[in-house]
């Protein structure tokens, strides 16, 4: 594998990491993991207890040294003494520097007006105008369809889950909390559709409502609310369901293949 091809690896992983949740997610992910490359090598170690620096919180590194979980509180019985605190480290480049740096260093291979635009969509997808454009576009189209009938609705909502699950995602035009919203949205959509008495006729023009929330995550949130409020709780729990068996699929296949 020559430098090049490592390079790419390199920016593969960060760039998975950048949009998984979102970029500030990401970015915390990044300086927790120096934080904590930082520490001696014996505080490093399975079996012990850990907290971020001024974060609340706890984190169990599980003695089999293969993974590690989250506890809001110190279980009963860990000793608060026995937390290894890992202090804030400064100095290192933040995640979307060291992204764009990789990506300029390929200019010779990928071409500088590519390079170029892939820079414009990390500085887009990490701007405070991001989330307010997704929400208008997904909102906007979405509401212009309803007129067009049940099909086109269902069929825009399933091209949207492909394109921000495949291509936009992995082209940082959108998040994973964006490509989540989508997804629960069509799911919604699909139970709405089958339930038995029908959704009421003004509950599925809520679905496309943008007013009064910041982003497409929370507009989905909020039309979870209305399908309960409507009566349409039992719709609305399936497409969760639907959502939460295919994850625990997903997840339960990635556990049992090799790191």
């Amino acid at each position: 594998m020559d430098a090049m091809e490592r390079k790419a690896l390199a920016y593969a992983a960060l760039q998975r990491l950048w949009v998984t949740l979102e970029p500030a997610s990401g970015e915390i992910r990044w300086q927790q993991e120096f934080a904590f490359m930082k520490l001696p090598a014996e505080l490093k170690t399975p079996g012990n207890w850990y907290q971020y620096e001024g974060d609340g919180g706890y984190i169990e590194y599980y003695p089999s040294g293969d993974a590690g979980e989250f506890h809001a509180d110190l279980p009963a019985g860990i000793d608060a003494a026995s937390v290894i605190i890992i202090p804030k480290v400064a100095g290192f480049p933040s995640i979307y520097e060291r992204m764009k740096e990789l990506l300029q260093d390929s200019a010779a291979v990928q071409g500088d007006a590519n390079v170029q635009r892939m820079i414009a969509d990390m500085d887009e997808l990490r701007s405070p105008t991001h989330a307010t454009r997704i929400k208008s576009m997904v909102a906007g189209e979405g509401f212009g369809l309803l007129v067009a009938g049940k099909q086109a609705i269902a069929d825009d909502l399933a091209k949207k889950l492909q394109t921000f699950s495949t291509v936009e995602l992995q082209s940082n035009r959108v998040t994973g909390f964006e490509a989540a919203a989508v997804m629960l949205l069509y799911s919604l959509y699909r139970q709405l559709m089958m339930a038995a008495p029908a959704a009421p006729a003004n509950l599925i023009p809520k679905m496309f409502d943008p007013s009064g929330v910041s982003s497409l995550q929370e507009m989905t949130a909020r039309f979870i609310h209305d399908c309960y409020a409507a009566g349409m709780g039992d719709a609305a729990s399936q497409a969760i369901d639907d959502i939460r068996i295919g994850g625990d699929a997903t997840l339960a296949a990635s556990r049992a293949m090799l790191p």
